[in-house]
């Protein structure tokens, strides 16, 4: 579902991309919307299993350490958001 919403909320999440600083947001929301969509199908298909898992992979490690660094973060408010954003809702 995430892979979907990168392209049906294509400018909520370019607008957030750029507020983070990431050069060409739209071209970088489009490749990683591509990588979570290819890499979850293959994975749930069974078909390039250890591709999919790289694509995921790279993809989190990237969001991770660009758009979620809640450790960067003071104001705790957006602190708390990133890391909810980084781990999910309980």
């Amino acid at each position: 579902m995430n892979g979907l919403n990168h392209f049906m909320k294509m400018g909520m999440m370019k607008g957030y991309a750029s507020s983070k600083g990431v050069p060409m947001a739209g071209l970088a929301v489009t490749i990683t919307g591509l990588m979570i969509l290819l890499g979850g199908l293959g994975i749930l298909m069974g078909v390039y299993i250890q591709l999919s898992v790289l694509l995921l992979a790279i993809f989190l490690v990237f969001v991770t350490f660009k758009m979620h660094n809640f450790w960067a973060v003071t104001e705790p408010n957006m602190k708390m958001m990133e890391m909810l954003n980084l781990v999910g809702t309980p």
